[in-house]
């Protein structure tokens, strides 16, 4: 299968399934701040999805770059806490 489309497809999904239920979709996309260009280009393809299919689109890169405390806002590879404060504020 391709992967975009099965991306495409579980978000629409997820979409439907708050609009059923008298809620709104939001997505964020986790920050890509080593500047991947193929993760790049999946977040813009996210972004025009998002904009077609009616749901909000968070990208989280810009404001996780300008942290001042970046290093603090990761455990490895998930958010720390100060990560997922900086995530729900936005």
């Amino acid at each position: 299968a391709d992967p975009w489309l099965v991306t495409e497809k579980l978000v629409e999904r997820a979409n439907s399934d708050c609009s059923m239920l008298g809620s709104k979709f939001m997505l964020l996309a986790f920050p890509n701040i080593v500047n991947d260009k193929e993760y790049q280009g999946q977040i813009e393809k996210l972004k025009a999805h998002s904009l077609n299919h009616n749901y909000q689109f968070i990208d989280l890169t810009k404001d996780f770059r300008q942290s001042k405390n970046a290093n603090e806002l990761f455990l490895k590879y998930h958010f720390s806490e100060a990560g997922h404060r900086l995530a729900a504020r936005k």
